[in-house]
This record gives C-alpha cells, sequence and structure tokens, in this order.
C-alpha cells in the first residue's frame, strides 16, 4: 500500500528544452502494510478523513502523552512531588502541609491553620495596623482577643482569627502572599484515604512576586 504524504521536497532538475536549470517540487511516497492501512481506516472518521489527517491526529495524541509522561517524570525526579497551579489546586482536603514557607521565613510545625495565622502576621508587621490589615485579609479576623465561633487568639499580634478549611486557607495566604509582594510555598501531601483527591501523591504550590 503507498501513502502519499503532503510534505514537498525541492530537487533542481534540467530542462533540455529550455537549456536550464528548474526547481520541482515532488511528494516523497511510503509504503506501508495493508494491515497497517487496516488499522488506520478503523479510526478514520466517514467521509472526513485522509490518510494524512488520521497519522497527523495520531502524531498529535503520542506528543500530547509523551509531554505528560515528561511533566510527570520531572515531578518524580524532585522528590515526587508534583507542581500545582496555586490559582487551581484541585480539593485540598485530607492533605497536610509536610513544609512552608511566607516571605522567606519557614514556619514551624505548619497545617493550614498555622499557615494563615502566620501569612496574618507578617501582614500587620509589613502593612503597620490593623486596619491596613483587613483592607487586604479575606479571612474573618477580630482585633483583640476572641476565642469563640473557631477563632484563635494570637497574643503576639493581639488579634484573632477564624479557623478555615485546607482550600480557604491557601486562597487566603495566597491572598496575602499577592497583596504585600511576597513569596509563599507549601509541600503537601494528600493523605493515603480513598475520599482525597490523590491518595498519598504529594504536591507543592508556590507563588513569586514577579519583580
Amino acid at each position: 500500500m503507498l501513502l502519499s504524504w503532503h510534505i514537498y521536497v525541492t530537487i533542481i532538475e534540467y530542462s533540455d528544452k529550455f537549456r536550464e536549470w528548474k526547481e520541482v517540487s515532488v511528494s516523497p511516497v511510503i509504503r506501508i502494510s495493508d494491515a497497517t492501512y487496516e488499522k488506520l481506516g478503523a479510526i478514520a472518521v466517514p467521509f472526513r478523513d485522509t490518510p494524512e489527517s488520521v497519522i497527523e491526529r495520531l502524531l498529535d495524541e503520542y506528543s500530547r502523552v509523551n509531554g505528560k509522561l515528561r511533566s510527570e517524570e520531572e515531578g518524580q525526579a524532585q522528590g515526587g512531588f508534583s507542581s500545582l497551579d496555586p490559582d487551581l489546586p484541585g480539593s485540598l482536603s485530607h492533605t497536610k502541609i509536610r513544609q512552608a514557607t511566607f516571605d522567606g521565613e519557614k514556619i514551624s510545625r505548619p497545617n493550614w491553620n498555622t499557615l494563615v495565622r502566620f501569612a496574618h502576621k507578617v501582614g500587620l508587621r509589613k502593612l503597620g495596623s490593623y486596619d491596613e490589615l483587613r483592607t487586604v485579609a479575606t479571612a474573618n479576623v477580630v482585633k483583640g482577643e476572641y476565642e469563640d465561633d473557631g477563632f484563635t487568639y494570637l497574643s503576639d499580634a493581639d488579634m484573632s482569627i477564624q479557623g478555615l478549611s485546607a482550600d480557604s486557607a491557601w486562597e487566603s495566604s495566597l491572598n496575602l502572599a499577592r497583596s504585600l509582594g511576597v513569596p509563599i510555598e507549601v509541600e503537601l501531601e494528600w493523605r493515603n484515604k480513598p475520599e482525597a483527591t490523590h491518595p498519598g501523591e504529594k504536591g507543592i504550590l508556590a507563588w513569586l512576586p514577579e519583580n
């Protein structure tokens, strides 16, 4: 079975008639077995596909899958951590934080709510006042001591912050990092349980200011 590829090469041909050299474009031809041709026909869309379009679609799919595999291999090469989109990380329920930094400072014994509290303390220090912090914070923050309704009092900052879910904690901390123009990075791991989005897998959430 012969297939003509629509990829053209240029050759030089001598014309006796005009006594000059001229360029001529020809189509290379490849030979495939009848069995392979039948396989191509089996995945072709009737009245639309040509042998070339089927092969092109197969090559596109190969590139997509191969690119995904390379990305996964790169993630494994970085200690098994996959890089996550900070704006669309998927559900963070049933995750635990292995390590976290905010504004370059490492957080001791981090979890999602200690990340939020640390970020707000950095925000208060940088902005200089509680009122300024309230203008950029998305978490529920109360000045002074208040420990009802899930709030935790931070004595060293004289403010109280309401506890958040993992998803809301990340959104709040990321929002503060962007508002302050400081980097944030979290190494996390999904717990090995069926209800987790990626049981047993690890990921990195990070955002860096442009300047």
